[in-house]
């Protein structure tokens, strides 16, 4: 009995994953991914954060697009930081 059963798992678990397989390349065939939403966001730190200032929006998702260098009339340099995240949908015909 158990022999029975295991062998149906396994058959159903097969079908599962070919049916999975077929729907996956059905889906790349059909589909298109595309930038959803675009957002954006500007940073200013002082040059001694900027290292760890884009580590911690790359974390979050963000991807560095400029960095500006405004020198400050005192001697410590600030710099302003553009980054960008695009959310990726996928769409099907």
């Amino acid at each position: 009995m158990t022999n029975i059963l295991l062998t149906i798992i396994a058959v159903l678990l097969l079908a599962r994953i070919v049916l999975q397989i077929k729907q996956g390349k059905r889906a790349v065939e059909k589909g298109y991914a595309t930038a959803s939403e675009v957002e954006n966001c500007m940073a200013i730190v002082e040059e001694y954060r900027v290292g760890s200032t884009i580590a911690d929006y790359a974390k979050r998702g963000w991807e560095l697009v400029q960095v500006i260098d405004h020198c400050g009339g005192s001697g410590n340099s600030r710099h302003q930081l553009f980054f960008t995240r695009k959310k990726i949908k996928t769409y099907y015909d």
